[in-house]
């Protein structure tokens, strides 16, 4: 779901006492594959806001997944602002994708987050979540990551289309490996598959 080491924020923030806010003045985000921040709660969602969104893990048989939450407009986690980590351990092992880690973010007119995560379907809940956040951006701090983001627009688009396509072209190489190896695939078919498995290949070296 995210990537193994913590990316540092673009802006430098401080702990000050929090200002209140009726809308939410920076998305908080989540990391996803390929260090893409993904939001959960939007710039101008009124407040306090509570919001939910379900993902997966991005390997097979991973049993622990580090959820990275960010305060930002950027496409990219590692040009946010790093809000939280949590951590969730003993995820019962399953193919990529099929684990259902369900994100929940509440958000007060303060800027305080709590956040849980939890996997679902299991009979013991395996859960993890933080109460409060201790970094409140200054207004000075929101300002200048907006007046980034507004100025890095293009920059950001073109970046955020290759890790996309990048991500993609990992998604079908996975899948036409499953299918190579549970035989779904015969005769011309086996080698347009495995012709067009090299070629993705050598394009993600590229």
């Amino acid at each position: 779901m995210a990537s193994e080491h913590a990316p540092k924020s673009a802006v430098d923030t401080t702990s000050v006492e929090p200002t209140e806010y009726r809308f939410l003045p920076l998305s908080i985000r989540v990391e996803t594959l390929g260090g893409v921040a993904s939001p959960i709660v939007r710039r101008g969602t009124p407040l306090p806001a509570k919001r939910t969104e379900v993902f997966s893990t991005a390997s097979d048989n991973q049993q622990s997944v580090m959820i990275r939450l960010f305060f930002g407009e950027r496409p990219l986690a590692k040009d946010n602002i790093l809000l939280a980590e949590i951590e969730l351990k003993g995820i019962p092992p399953a193919k990529v994708g099929e684990p259902q880690i369900q994100v929940m973010i509440e958000v007060q007119r303060d800027f305080t987050v709590e956040a849980k995560a939890i996997v679902l379907g299991q009979g013991t809940p395996i859960e993890a979540k933080i109460h409060g956040n201790k970094t409140h951006p200054t207004r000075e701090i929101i300002q200048a990551h907006l007046e980034l983001a507004e100025s890095s627009k293009s920059q950001d688009a073109e970046t955020l289309d290759r890790v996309e396509t990048t991500n993609s072209a990992n998604h079908l190489i996975r899948s036409v490996e499953a299918n190579l190896a549970n035989g779904q695939y015969t005769g011309a078919a086996k080698a347009r598959a495995e012709e067009q498995l090299a070629a993705l290949g050598l394009a993600l070296e590229n």
